[in-house]
């Protein structure tokens, strides 16, 4: 599936199947939804933002190690 980002406009290639999108879509969580999916392409699906544009906008992410 082709997603584009709403930020920067560039098409993103998100393998997932339409059993996938149509759980997603029908309310399942996202990470339960599309669980061999990068949490970077799932940030597609719920922000409409690529992971550069996402950390443009939110800022990098925090380490769990602190």
């Amino acid at each position: 599936m082709t997603v584009r980002c709403r930020m920067c406009h560039r098409p993103q290639e998100v393998a997932v199947t339409a059993d996938e999108y149509r759980a997603f879509v029908n309310g399942k969580l996202i990470q339960y939804a599309m669980p061999e999916t990068p949490k970077e392409q799932r940030e597609l699906f719920l922000s409409g933002l690529c992971d550069e544009c996402f950390h443009k906008v939110c800022g990098p992410e925090e380490s769990d190690d602190d």
